[in-house]
């Protein structure tokens, strides 16, 4: 079954043919878990990496899978223009780091 940010990557992923990423509930550790927010090279700058952020936030905020309001992801070291992204949508370093990336949490409403 497909959850609305599914088909709303697919869809841009589509339309693009060059953006990934997902998500998942951690039961383990209550957070939503982002990964692998990736934008083709060549599209990079165009503004769709923050538009298909805001919309699996927008998601997430929902809590359909379970009630954290804990949101994170991990952000390449030397990827400054992604963090830099995360940070403007609230996520901030943890400190935690796993060979080259940071992670980064955030909490939704």
């Amino acid at each position: 079954m497909l959850t609305m940010v599914k088909i709303i990557l697919i869809l841009i992923r589509k339309a693009l043919r060059r953006i990934e990423g997902k998500y998942q509930y951690d039961y383990d550790v209550p957070e939503y878990d982002i990964w692998h927010m990736m934008i083709d090279q060549d599209e990079q700058g165009r503004g769709y990496g923050s538009k298909a952020l805001d919309l699996v936030i927008q998601y997430i905020a929902t809590k359909p899978f379970g009630d954290s309001d804990r949101v994170a992801l991990t952000c390449n070291k030397d990827n400054p223009a992604a963090r830099k992204l995360y940070e403007s949508k609230g996520f901030n370093a943890t400190g935690n780091e796993d060979e080259d990336e940071i992670e980064m949490v955030m909490t939704v409403q």
